[in-house]
């Protein structure tokens, strides 16, 4: 069962709703949790990856569809669609991290261009740290973020995993974690959906939060993936790059948004992050199906 993601998190999602009884205690560990889901998870991260160079034009379309479009999507939607300041700032936060590691694994259960998911998340996460709080402070200065201990949270939450990541790759025993490595990463996103999920499942009884976060999650989902997929078809782009643009257009790191969201701005700021998790495991269903139908 701890193979299966989406029988994972929506059994988090489902008990974080159901029984929160032990949120409040777990929700105490859920940083040294992300540390270890984004330790593992960057393992797949090549820093200096050979073909770069090759794939250089390709990546900077990535990189602007998924900071330029993407991001984009997600705070003109949430400026015009919310009121609460914590929910908008919890998508500002949303716009301001990188894209979900499972992008690379999606990309190639899409048959779509491994490479150029690599390569593209390499240079996103690299890029982040310096990104994210100029996002931060342009849109949510009004808000009250402070941009400080963002950057903050990005070096012990980007940064540090990427070296324990290089670290653990070079020990002995990799190999052997690396066999149990999805079952500890989905055990671990267990513990943080249903922590973040219980001490919010009150918000998640008001119809007017849900509503609206989840309008919002639809357009930064499936509105911005589905233009990605338009653009790259009519401008004739071949199928596998397609493919990583799409997800790259698609997909943010929702563990880490939820805790940066969390640690900096208190429970209802990580609502958003948790309400997008479903509606990206059920959007890989509909681009699979947008794929193979139109392209």
């Amino acid at each position: 069962m701890l193979k299966n993601t989406n029988f994972v998190f929506l059994t988090a999602l489902s008990l974080g709703l159901l029984a929160p009884n032990l949120a409040s205690i777990l929700v105490d560990y859920v940083l040294i949790v992300l540390i270890v889901i984004m330790t593992l998870s960057t393992t797949q991260i090549a820093l200096g990856y050979p073909e770069l160079k090759k794939q250089s034009k390709k990546v900077f379309w990535a990189f602007a569809v998924h900071y330029l479009l993407l991001s984009g999507i997600i705070l003109i939607a949430s400026f015009k669609l919310l009121s609460d300041p914590y929910l908008i700032a919890g998508f500002i936060i949303m716009a301001a991290v990188p894209p979900a590691i499972a992008v690379i694994p999606l990309t190639k259960l899409l048959e779509g261009d491994v490479s150029l998911s690599l390569i593209a998340n390499t240079v996103i996460y690299l890029g982040s740290p310096f990104i994210a709080p100029v996002i931060v402070y342009v849109a949510g200065s009004e808000i009250g973020i402070d941009t400080s201990r963002l950057i903050e949270a990005l070096l012990e939450l980007i940064v540090l995993p990427l070296i324990f990541s290089r670290i653990l790759k070079r020990m002995r025993f990799y190999s052997e974690v690396r066999v149990y490595e999805i079952h500890i990463i989905n055990l671990c996103f267990f513990i943080l959906i249903y922590s973040v999920v219980g001490v919010n499942r009150g918000f998640f009884f008001r119809s007017d939060i849900v509503y609206m976060v989840t309008l919002v999650g639809i357009l930064r989902t499936f509105l911005s993936g589905s233009l990605v997929f338009v653009i790259s078809k009519f401008a004739g782009v071949e199928k596998s790059s397609a493919i990583s643009y799409t997800l790259l257009g698609s997909f943010k790191n929702l563990g880490l948004t939820a805790i940066m969201a969390l640690t900096l701005l208190g429970e209802k700021a990580s609502i958003p992050a948790v309400i997008c998790i479903p509606l990206e495991l059920l959007s890989f269903t509909y681009f699979s199906w947008l794929f193979k139908k139109y392209f």
